[in-house]
């Protein structure tokens, strides 16, 4: 079987071949995730915004044009979904519940779970336009 570059799977995907897309889902997902929760500082929100953010790349695939990377393509439909969001509710949430699921047992894992609330608490004191040049660098 051959192996298609993301050019060749962007052009399937935008003549409707559902294999390709989820390819090209799979290749950028992590990066798209991890965006989101460097830009919003909450795991559940990250996880909602980036399935939202594949929808509508799904459902525009074919207003695609391929003048930038499928991947810089997909951050800006995050990008906008997060906004959107932040406008629908007008404040940040931040994420506490995931933080109570961590396991504080090991002293090891009480640092992480510090080191990870101080990560969060940093973004949270950043403006948006802030982390969003943070995420990207």
């Amino acid at each position: 079987m051959r192996v298609l570059d993301e050019e060749q799977l962007v052009r399937r995907a935008r003549a409707g071949d559902r294999h390709c897309l989820n390819i090209l889902f799979d290749m950028h997902y992590k990066m798209v995730f991890g965006y989101l929760i460097k830009l919003c500082g909450n795991v559940h929100l990250a996880e909602d915004l980036v399935q939202e953010s594949l929808l509508k790349a799904t459902l525009n695939i074919k207003k695609f044009r391929g003048d930038c990377k499928f991947s810089t393509y997909l951050i800006e439909i995050a990008t906008n979904c997060y906004k959107n969001e932040v406008r629908k509710q007008q404040r940040m949430i931040y994420d506490d519940e995931a933080l109570q699921h961590l396991s504080v047992n090991a002293e090891g894992e009480v640092f992480t779970q510090l080191q990870f609330r101080e990560a969060l608490d940093t973004l949270q004191q950043m403006n948006e336009e802030q982390r969003s040049q943070e995420s990207i660098m």
